[in-house]
């Protein structure tokens, strides 16, 4: 037991260097993004047009309530796109810098002389790349969401001299932020693949890890097509888009296509995910790192 709180805690602390040495993009980033997403909201929400189409939407959903939450969904479902496309790109920045840098900056050296196994470093960036940084965008969602949405309640309060109370019910908010909650869960393991290929080109390439991590996708994807009339790796990868962008897409239904979530296709992701993770291990643990970059 004080061998699994000992790495629990080690994990733990690196998890916190992670999220302060990477504070810009998970923490500063999103804010930034969400106020300049706010700004533009309100700025358009002034214009004399938008202005009556607003009304004509409000009187809409006063004179039916069975659309309410269907189309308030939508239209938070809509403001998330934003963030759930930065979402992405912080991870896949982070991923494929994180073990670059430290080789970059030489500071895997001071690390490496610390009585920390890589396996537990891999495992914090792991968890930071798909737990922390998808929680903290999450939260942030929810303050956009409710704060766009106070915002146009008061317009129609102010405008109209009708507050929306139905607009902010805390049912239809919650159904939303679970659905949201639930996509980029989906989206994580949709992913994982292609994540766990990404720390892996971190972790020993000398230079521009992005190219590294795209060119053989791009080969694979153009071979297939050339050389196989199926066209098998084509198409999984077509599904796959397909699935991710039915998680972004703006509709109650997030769920991806029930033919990607196969057993076969759980179990071969799970290995080949464990497989590169493992590859990344074995390359820090074989000293790759010391050669300069």
């Amino acid at each position: 037991m004080n061998k699994i709180a000992q790495t629990c805690s080690q994990i733990q602390i690196m998890i916190e260097r992670e999220i302060w040495e990477h504070k810009t993009a998970f923490i500063y980033t999103p804010l930034v993004l969400i106020g300049f997403i706010v700004i533009c909201e309100t700025i358009f929400l002034l214009s004399p047009d938008v202005q009556q189409s607003l009304r004509n939407f409000y009187q809409h959903l006063a004179h039916n309530p069975s659309s309410q939450q269907a189309i308030i969904s939508n239209v938070s479902y809509g403001l998330f796109i934003p963030l759930n496309i930065l979402l992405w790109i912080i991870i896949a920045n982070y991923v494929l810098g994180c073990f670059y840098n430290e080789r970059k900056d030489r500071s895997i050296l001071f690390w490496q002389s610390l009585p920390i196994r890589q396996s537990h470093i891999i495992t914090a960036k792991v968890i930071t790349a798909l737990v922390i940084i998808p929680v903290i965008t999450l939260c942030y969602s929810a303050l956009y969401i409710l704060l766009f949405q106070t915002i146009l309640s008061l317009f129609f309060w102010i405008d109209a001299g009708l507050f929306p109370t139905w607009y902010l019910q805390p049912t239809v908010f919650f159904h939303v932020y679970i659905q949201i909650s639930s996509n980029i869960g989906k989206q994580i393991f949709i992913l994982l693949p292609l994540i766990s290929w990404f720390l892996l080109c971190s972790a020993f390439v000398k230079k521009s890890p992005i190219i590294f991590a795209s060119l053989p996708l791009i080969a694979i994807a153009m071979i297939d097509m050339i050389m196989d009339p199926k066209r098998l790796i084509s198409n999984f990868l077509i599904s796959i888009f397909n699935a991710l962008n039915n998680t972004i897409n703006i509709r109650q239904d997030g769920s991806p296509p029930q033919s990607l979530f196969t057993f076969k296709y759980i179990i071969i992701s799970m290995l080949l995910s464990y497989l590169l993770i493992r590859l990344s291990v074995s390359i820090r643990n074989q000293c790759l790192y010391h050669d300069k970059i």
